[in-house]
């Protein structure tokens, strides 16, 4: 699928393209949305690698600098080696640039090992959590983990208690996600609640959701049980604690960003997991189906006040802190849900992982464009072949100590 970034060439230039390739023009109403030149021009070609001969340097210069690359001399020589079009090439289509088409990553055999969901009824439900002793919960987690981990307790004074573990060795904790049931994915009503604000953000936003309502559909019901999840995506300190090669940090949180196969031996080093596509969404939508990862509060305001303030400070949907960087999940990449598991397991796991759910919208502010905000969408995923993801963890629930 073409990325939402050839349309920011001028209108001109895409009617030029569209004379080019033969694609129809957009009707009357619509004739002056690049977003919809862009889509017609898409939609002749059934690879959009075939669009790349249709592209000049001029085109790629425009399309980096509107992505806040600088120009193309500034951007090689604070990357040497590296080539600017090459970049924004693999920007634009989502894909490596090479012409023959990459072998399919191999697949991970899913764990044999339960998670014991019915040894511990107090976190079926966040009712059930509600109302249990979360200090005798966390005693009991960490006793049935063994050696290397200490009962921890967050939130308190008005905040939900959340009972977790801290596992020493690597600074990384953990806090409970009680099961439940939940709507993922972008369902046409929500679709139709965020039509408007898409269109006041800009042409940009309004086709991240005409994307957006293609890959994140159908929406559907899933049943999660319960688990722990990290409680921020790894830091600096705690990735090189696992041994592992950091191609970059996140400002001012120093979130270490890893590259697909980095990140996979560092989750087993962890004898962890990542979360799987539905559990990363149902920990976004917070238990209360929230469009946003803002929630109520206005996209904008949101990264500007977690970006002045510490990674744990403020309210996070069960705890867990920092989902706005965007991570790595489990699962393998398609084109929609259609088809995917309604218990919330992956669907067919890679060894080396391909999915990022989550946008990383603070990585572009300045935003220059409204539609960086739609980054923020629970709902938003994305395949990636290149680049370096932020990792959250996860483990199951052990068998529970006698």
């Amino acid at each position: 699928m073409l990325a939402p970034l050839v349309w920011r060439l001028p209108l001109e230039r895409l009617k030029a393209i569209a004379a080019q390739v033969g694609a129809p023009e957009p009707s009357k109403a619509e004739a002056k949305l690049p977003a919809e030149w862009a889509s017609n021009i898409r939609d002749q070609f059934a690879d959009p690698n075939e669009l790349r001969e249709w592209l000049t340097a001029d085109d790629l210069r425009i399309i980096g600098e509107s992505y806040t690359f600088g120009t193309r001399a500034s951007w090689e020589a604070t990357h040497p080696g590296e080539s600017f079009d090459a970049m924004v090439l693999e920007l634009v289509f989502q894909c490596a640039t090479q012409k023959k088409t990459a072998a399919a990553p191999k697949l991970r055999a899913k764990s044999t090992k339960a998670a014991h969901v019915e040894g511990w009824p107090e976190l079926a439900t966040s009712k059930a959590l509600g109302t249990a002793d979360a200090k005798s919960l966390a005693a009991a987690l960490a006793a049935s983990f063994g050696a290397g981990f200490e009962p921890i307790v967050r939130g308190g004074q008005g905040a939900p208690a959340r009972p977790g573990v801290l596992e020493r060795t690597s600074g990384i904790t953990y806090v409970v996600v009680p099961g439940g049931k939940a709507h993922i994915g972008l369902a046409a009503t929500e679709k139709k609640k965020l039509a408007p604000v898409a269109k006041r953000l800009g042409e940009e936003a309004m086709m991240h959701l005409a994307t957006l309502a293609e890959i994140a559909a159908p929406a559907r019901a899933v049943a999660t049980g319960a688990f722990l999840c990290a409680e921020a995506p790894l830091t600096k300190t705690q990735a090189t604690a696992l041994g592992a090669k950091i191609a970059d940090v996140t400002p001012v949180h120093d979130i270490a960003l890893l590259d697909a196969k980095i990140a996979a031996k560092a989750v087993a080093r962890a004898k962890g997991r990542l979360l799987s596509e539905a559990e990363w969404e149902y920990v976004a939508r917070g238990g209360d189906g929230r469009a946003w990862l803002s929630g109520d509060e206005d996209p904008a305001a949101f990264v500007r006040a977690r970006l002045r303030g510490k990674l744990l400070a403020g309210d996070a949907p069960f705890g867990v802190f920092g989902l706005m960087w965007g991570t790595w999940v489990d699962d393998g990449w398609f084109d929609s849900h259609k088809g995917a598991p309604a218990d919330g397991t992956a669907r067919e796991p890679r060894r080396v992982p391909e999915v990022m759910r989550g946008g990383g919208a603070p990585m572009l502010v300045p935003w220059q464009i409204g539609g960086e905000a739609m980054l923020l969408l629970t709902a938003h995923r994305e395949r990636r072949q290149k680049g370096s993801v932020p990792v959250l963890l996860a483990l199951d629930l052990p068998t529970r100590a006698r």
